[in-house]
């Protein structure tokens, strides 16, 4: 029985592999949702820009 059972050094970097994975595939799901938002906050940010600009022109 002993000859099928994993060392736990070899079984502990494989849950450590793991996890890491993990915790990168999630923080790289954040990273993009925040870009995402990010272009969406600029986008708006130009929109204002150009709408105080037309503004202007016609106050002026």
């Amino acid at each position: 029985m002993a000859g099928n059972t994993i060392p736990t050094g070899v079984a502990a970097k494989i849950i450590c592999k793991g996890v890491l994975l993990f915790i990168d595939l999630v923080r790289g799901i954040h990273i993009t949702e925040l870009e995402a938002r990010r272009e969406q906050i600029q986008a708006l940010e130009e929109s204002l820009k150009r709408d105080r600009n037309g503004h202007q022109r016609e106050l002026g």
